[in-house]
């Protein structure tokens, strides 16, 4: 939950960067799609455990760094420049915490 709340915030920032670059204010929020969250653990350790288990040697724990990753699509309005607030309520949010 914590990397798609990331991915969303990430997203968000951006969308502002682009709008500002092109001088028009964000609209409201029109479809947020999840492009999904992938865990990896790192290559060697992966590898060595899947030698293992074919040698049929007993499940052994590794330290090591879970990489977490998740990507969002955000799709905005944009409004002309000098154009009133709209309601953009929910806009950018990520849902409350479990």
């Amino acid at each position: 939950a914590e990397a798609l709340r990331r991915a969303v915030a990430a997203a968000q920032a951006k969308a502002e960067v682009l709008a500002q670059a092109v001088h028009q204010p964000l609209g409201p929020l029109l479809e947020i799609n999840e492009g999904g969250v992938d865990m990896r653990p790192p290559e060697p350790l992966y590898a060595r455990s899947a030698m293992a288990m074919e040698r049929g040697a007993p499940t052994q724990v590794h330290a090591g760094r879970l990489t977490i990753t998740a990507s969002v699509t955000l799709v905005y309005r944009l409004r002309p420049p000098g154009q009133g607030p709209v309601d953009d309520v929910g806009v950018g949010s990520a849902p409350p915490p479990d």
